[in-house]
């Protein structure tokens, strides 16, 4: 039922757009991640479904995008995308060396 958890569809697609050709779909899509993460937890003390669900695909394809895009404004999205996780998640605490490394 993807009416009922709109998240469900909307996180693996805005995924997918990481990986665009066309830079400003890749700034779109990182910020809107970060968005949703932003929103959800600390409005409801809980987290979505579809952020848990696709929990480690999310981390992997942030840290594909962090390795390989170049653009200024993509690497700001990706560290405000690591700040809001380290904040978020305590499964992302085995990869804070890695994230620093990058933020720095």
């Amino acid at each position: 039922d993807g009416l009922g958890r709109p998240l469900d569809t909307l996180l693996p697609k805005l995924l997918e757009f990481y990986s665009h050709e066309r830079v400003q779909c890749r700034r779109h899509a990182i910020e809107a991640v970060g968005h949703i993460l932003c929103a959800f937890p600390l409005a409801s003390n809980k987290c979505p479904a579809a952020i848990q669900s696709n929990f480690d695909r999310t981390l992997r394809t942030t840290f594909g995008l962090a390795e390989k895009d170049q653009d200024i404004i993509v690497r700001k999205f990706v560290c405000q995308f690591f700040s809001t996780m380290l904040y978020l998640f305590e499964q992302i605490k085995p990869h804070i060396q890695n994230i620093f490394n990058y933020i720095l």
